[in-house]
């Protein structure tokens, strides 16, 4: 996470000293890395939702940072972690009005 946050914060700097010369450029420089981060963190946000429902106990990083890298490489990841949504969701037992199509 450090090294992410570093190499983000580096783009940043980098940006603003483009956007001296070139500011639309700088300006879309700076929106695709606040976009990819906000991409990163919501990636993160799913996986670690995902994992506190399965485990009772604390987590950590590595416990949930695989599920973000497929979550990541979408149509894979889906493919792979949907089997285990759909178990967890006909375990609870209850329709919580949510109706099937």
């Amino acid at each position: 996470m450090k090294l992410f946050l570093f190499v983000g914060g580096w783009g940043v700097v980098s940006t603003l000293m483009i956007s001296a010369t070139d500011s639309v450029t700088g300006l879309m420089r700076l929106l695709n890395i606040a976009s990819f981060s906000c991409i990163v963190y919501l990636l993160v946000i799913v996986a670690k939702s995902y994992v506190r429902t399965q485990s009772d106990s604390s987590i950590t990083f590595m416990d949930y940072a695989g599920i973000a890298v497929l979550l990541w490489i979408f149509p894979l990841g889906v493919w792979l972690i949907q089997p285990a949504v759909n178990k967890m969701y006909s375990a609870t037992g209850s329709d919580s009005g949510i109706q099937d199509v």
